[in-house]
């Protein structure tokens, strides 16, 4: 997570569980996720006798971790009748969304051929491989994670049959090796 150039890390906490509900809420930021969602996805497996306060503790700790990047009076994780979400007044930019949607654009047929090969190359250097890999074992993000491989290997299929039309063997190479 990164705003106006600071950056925050798995360096400055490793709770597995605090990164997994913040990437929760980031992608499921266009709505109010409710509490039980959140008990369900990240303490149905745990023998917590009290999942409701060990929820409003991560929170509590995910809000302290991250008030660096937004300063005191900015709440990123707000809470609203049982339900908890980020901040809808607050920007955020994922590279994930951006994937998706230059992966989107590039396959539309009204577009010119160098825009849909510049779409796509920018597609395909934004994709970075396993997504979250370090969450990697979290069940919810695995529909996610299969969701963007298959749009790359989609995006490299046909960028690769633009480049073929082009004669542009050594980027073919290239983006085949990627």
């Amino acid at each position: 997570m990164e705003r106006n150039g600071n950056r925050l890390t798995d360096a400055m906490n490793r709770s597995q569980k605090l990164w997994s509900v913040l990437a929760y809420l980031v992608i499921h930021r266009d709505r109010d996720v409710p509490q039980s969602e959140l008990m369900e996805q990240f303490w149905q497996r745990d023998n917590s006798t009290n999942p409701v306060s060990a929820l409003k503790t991560l929170l509590y700790r995910i809000r302290a971790m991250i008030e660096p990047l937004f300063g005191e009076e900015v709440q990123p994780v707000v809470a609203r009748r049982g339900a908890y979400r980020w901040n809808p007044d607050i920007p955020c930019f994922v590279d994930v969304d951006r994937f998706a949607v230059l992966c989107t654009q590039a396959r539309e047929s009204h577009r010119g051929e160098e825009e849909r090969l510049e779409l796509y190359r920018e597609a395909i250097s934004l994709y970075q491989g396993m997504l979250l890999p370090k969450l990697s074992d979290q069940i919810w993000l695995m529909p996610l994670g299969t969701r963007c491989h298959t749009q790359f290997v989609t995006a490299v299929q046909e960028l690769s049959a633009l480049l073929v039309q082009r004669n542009l063997y050594e980027e073919l190479a290239e983006v085949c090796l990627r």
